[in-house]
């Protein structure tokens, strides 16, 4: 190679060094110009957390509909277990105790009506 072909090359070099620069230096301005016009205004101080149960206190009964129509009471969840899984094959882990049975409360996989659900 002649020393024109590497005088060539790196003058080619320090030109493109050159505009990277230049191109670099645009970037700051718009980003600045951008960061000004959508500044965000400062925020507004957040309202305090509504007063609630005092931590430790007992919530109070309430309903909420289940899955297949039947009501479910706080008070009848808190009476057992409402909820029990069924082992692989079918087998029954575990009855729901009377007292939520009496209640209404089914456990996982039976339905209202007496059947079995999966």
């Amino acid at each position: 190679m002649s020393w024109r072909s590497w005088s060539a090359g790196w003058w080619l070099l320090v030109q493109l060094i050159a505009q990277n620069g230049r191109l670099l230096l645009k970037l700051d301005t718009l980003e600045a110009q951008l960061g000004a016009a959508h500044a965000v205004p400062a925020a507004a101080p957040t309202p305090a957390p509504a007063a609630g149960l005092p931590v430790g206190s007992v919530a109070p009964d309430f309903s909420l509909p289940g899955l297949y129509g039947e009501t479910l009471t706080l008070g009848a969840l808190r009476a057992g277990p409402a909820v029990r899984g069924r082992r692989r094959g079918g087998a029954r882990a575990g009855g729901a105790e009377p007292a939520a049975r009496a209640a209404g409360v089914a456990g996982q996989g039976d339905r209202p009506d007496g059947t079995a659900g999966e």
